[in-house]
């Protein structure tokens, strides 16, 4: 009957999950040679699950008398457990007899497990926890096995080349999430292998049982009540993200309305294309809170200053809120500003008429960023508001708030702004990248929106001539902003 009931716990290990022996979690052991058999692995896992359940070497007095030989009524039970321990010297604990008999050794160790003895070690396998076998985030195990009272894990891998094998194991205390014992053992390889891996697994389970002694009751619950709290509660972690890379800006113009007796030609070839570059910074920071990240983001970019033909400059500040909803979907919420400013030219001179535009802008993202595969992928907008108490043409001295200004290059005081002039209010933007490995990638990002430009300047070319001010057309323009570049991710915990 007892050995039935052995038998009957090492079958159904659920059953033992309501018992407190010491349940010992036993991992897949990785194979790091160029061969992909698991079959070294599984003839491990099968030597620990066979040969781990053995009795513990010492068991202090006053429990062994109280918890063990107090549970059982009979004499000759009590005698089976003398015939195997005996007190140490020191009349403190009762140790495993040199010369026990074997016999006798099984018999105990059945009736430990028919009073739930915790100092026993018990293996447990992922597939008894519902878990994949090949699981490999160890926060998902770690987690499931509190709520399922391991006490231990067994994990290690092994090295086969043409000569030698070498094994390491390790066990991990649970509850201190610390490493107990670590063993190394190495044999030839060859036909002798599989007495190699069967004695060193022996070896290392015959240590364990001599070097790790179980908590006793009462601390056993004590850390278990506290990593329990820990876990149920959040491990902190801490996201960050960022991209450099290279912002080209390109501007086309077409429906070009221009002045056919006007000295200054909006349609010569010089203003057919106008192009930017920048260098452009992405940085975000994100610390998680239960199973969401909030964090802050600011972006911004840093051009290149020059006044030649068909170049221009842009400069874009953002910052602002940023949520990750399940730490996947990031939703940015952002402020900031924008200028952009360039040159229209005469055909065959540097008499030029000078545009600039000043916002402040309001911005939507949202970044979908799967941290388990190697990609990510984003959309949103900015948004700018157009200033409306303009009343036809308005002079004013230097950039205004959401004004389009032109300028003539002969006129150092002042500008114009027509009503007419507008830039569309929403800039739709997206993007995508793709990581190399868990951390380092490339991105592709780009912004486009477009603008209309009425050219109203004030001119005296010399002291002689009257100032007047002079309509040179308008045109509509199509405006890209491409970003390229790095992409970095990494979490701390």
């Amino acid at each position: 009957m007892k050995r039935f009931l052995f038998v009957f716990f090492i079958i159904f290990s659920e059953i033992l999950f309501s018992i407190e022996n010491t349940k010992v979690l036993v991992l897949p052991f990785k194979n790091n040679g160029d061969k992909r058999s698991n079959f070294y692995s599984n003839l491990i896992l099968d030597t620990i699950k066979i040969n781990i359940v053995k009795l513990p070497k010492k068991i202090e007095k006053n429990e062994f008398e109280k918890n063990v030989l107090g549970m059982f009524k009979k004499i000759e039970d009590n005698q089976l457990f003398l015939s195997v321990y005996e007190l140490d010297l020191f009349e403190k604990n009762y140790i495993v007899k040199d010369n026990y008999d074997m016999e006798n050794y099984e018999k105990v160790r059945n009736l430990f497990f028919e009073i739930g003895y915790a100092n026993l070690f018990f293996p447990i396998q992922l597939k008894d926890l519902s878990l994949n076998e090949n699981i490999t985030d160890y926060n998902e195990i770690y987690k499931t096995i509190i709520n399922k009272s391991i006490d231990l894990i067994i994990t290690g891998f092994y090295y086969e080349d043409t000569e030698k094998i070498v094994i390491t194991f390790k066990v991990i205390d649970v509850l201190t999430d610390r490493t107990k014992i670590t063993y190394v053992n190495y044999g030839d390889s060859g036909h002798d292998v599989f007495d190699v891996i069967i004695e060193s697994t022996n070896k290392f389970i015959d240590k364990m049982n001599k070097e790790i002694i179980p908590y006793a009751k009462k601390m056993n619950l004590f850390l278990k009540d506290k990593q329990s709290r820990l876990i149920a509660g959040e491990q902190k972690e801490i996201f960050m993200f960022f991209n450099f890379g290279m912002l080209y800006s390109s501007m086309s113009f077409s429906k070009i309305v221009r002045v056919d007796k006007a000295d200054f030609d909006l349609a010569n070839k010089r203003n057919k294309y106008i192009n930017g570059f920048s260098s452009i910074f992405n940085f975000e920071f994100y610390s998680s809170y239960k199973n969401n990240y909030h964090g802050f983001g600011i972006n911004f970019n840093i051009p290149f200053i020059y006044q030649l033909p068909n170049l221009q400059i842009i400069a874009r500040f953002t910052a602002g809120y940023i949520f990750g909803f399940r730490k996947k979907f990031f939703f940015s919420f952002l402020g900031g500003v924008y200028f952009k400013t360039f040159s229209i030219f005469e055909s065959f001179s540097y008499n030029r008429i000078e545009v600039s535009y000043f916002s402040l802008l309001l911005g939507f993202k949202f970044k979908f960023i799967p941290l388990k595969y190697p990609f990510f992928i984003q959309a949103g907008a900015y948004f700018v508001l157009p200033k409306f108490n303009i009343n036809g043409i308005e002079q004013i001295d230097g950039p205004s708030l959401w004004n389009i200004s032109t300028k003539s290059n002969y006129d150092d005081s002042s500008g114009y702004v027509n009503k007419n002039n507008w830039i569309l209010p929403v800039m739709a933007n997206f993007g995508a990248g793709c990581f190399f490995n868990k951390e380092i990638g490339i991105y592709f990002n780009t912004t486009f929106y477009t603008m209309y430009i009425i050219y109203n300047v004030f001119e005296s070319k010399n002291e002689h001539d009257d100032e007047k001010l002079v309509y040179y057309g308008e045109n509509f323009s199509l405006n890209f902003d491409i970003e390229i570049g790095v992409v970095f991710k990494t979490i701390f915990r």
